[in-house]
């Protein structure tokens, strides 16, 4: 349908904007690594694992229109401290310039990636005065109630006049279930 395109552009778009630095220091031969830090084990599996295959989702696109991109995949079992552990492999070890994340503490490294001028982008949507901004961490952010203008096609086609949000498994989800 006409919104899930959408939503699967702006992905792509999200994508390709981490890709696009990597691409103009590219071997023409070699993929390009994007790495992915999320949640994909313990409280938070089910959000990670959602944001990770969306990544997966968009890398097999861009890949089947030519492009040479390598997801590589790291878990920081829904612990913080994990979180810098899994950039520190990602950075070092697999050489990755850009890292999309579905974890809640890509926070911890936000200031490490603009040292290392990695750019992180995160599907976080959570702001508040704890959050750290880098000149290459881009956070999904904003007033989480405008998001649901995404489902506005959906919601006008199917006639629904109420809903119900049946597991809060973030900050998303309470917000918009006191809305």
């Amino acid at each position: 349908t006409a919104m899930r395109t959408s939503m699967r552009e702006k992905l792509l778009l999200a994508i390709v904007l981490c890709f696009i630095p990597c691409v103009v220091m590219a071997n023409d031969s070699a993929p390009q690594k994007i790495g992915f830090i999320g949640s994909l084990t313990g409280f938070a599996a089910s959000w990670g694992n959602a944001v990770r295959d969306g990544a997966k989702l968009a890398v097999e696109e861009l890949n089947a229109d030519g492009a040479k991109i390598e997801l590589i995949v790291e878990d920081d079992q829904s612990v913080a401290t994990k979180t810098v552990t899994a950039y520190q492999r990602l950075h070092s070890l697999s050489g990755t310039k850009a890292i999309v994340g579905g974890s809640w503490w890509l926070n911890s490294i936000a200031k490490k990636a603009e040292g290392d001028r990695t750019i992180l982008l995160s599907c976080e949507t959570l702001v508040d005065e704890n959050t750290t901004f880098a000149k290459t961490y881009f956070l999904l952010q904003g007033d989480l109630r405008r998001w649901m203008t995404a489902f506005e096609p959906l919601i006008e086609e199917k006639g629904w006049r109420s809903a119900a949000i049946v597991r809060f498994s973030s900050g998303f989800g309470e917000t918009l279930g006191k809305e």
